[in-house]
């Protein structure tokens, strides 16, 4: 993680426009590339999934939703709001709660999911800054949610389906 490579990352950034992609879209099952390259187009890109999450509503998001496949992750859950570049789990408790989850990229589709209670991430801040922190309870589980993203797992894979008609 501490090596800086370029890549194709920064042409892939110079649009605005970001689209959300639905599940069974094929994007969203496969594996997320690391980021090398931190610069003010990995900056910009942050700041426009933020400003995307937050227009849909959502609570966290992962490049990939957005067709992105790079390692980069927003939350904004509790007291955490963040962009996590290259997010990796170090550590996480042996307890584990199940709760209800949904996801932007399934629209209306509940799911009880498995998440353990604690996490200890380390990522890197758009900038490049080395980030290392521990997470619990709801922010642990944003957390996650959007990491599984970047490895092509959806919540229908880890939970239950809820029926919510009345």
């Amino acid at each position: 993680m501490d090596e800086i490579k370029t890549n194709r990352f920064t042409t892939q950034l110079t649009h605005n426009y970001m689209e959300l992609r639905v599940f069974p879209d094929s994007v969203l099952r496969e594996v997320a590339q690391p980021v090398y390259t931190f610069d003010l187009a990995l900056q910009r890109f942050a700041n426009h999934m933020f400003a995307f999450m937050k227009e849909h509503r959502g609570i966290g998001l992962a490049a990939p939703q957005v067709g992105v496949l790079h390692r980069i992750i927003v939350v904004a859950s509790e007291d955490i709001a963040e962009c996590l570049v290259n997010p990796e789990i170090l550590a996480s408790s042996t307890d584990y709660h199940q709760e209800e989850e949904g996801c932007l990229s399934l629209p209306e589709q509940w799911f009880d999911v498995d998440r353990y209670l604690k996490v200890e991430v380390r990522a890197r801040s758009p900038e490049g800054r080395k980030l290392q922190f521990e997470a619990s309870d709801w922010n642990a589980r944003v957390l996650q949610h959007e990491i599984d993203h970047l490895n092509g797992i959806l919540i229908c894979d880890r939970g239950v389906e809820i029926n919510m008609t009345i």
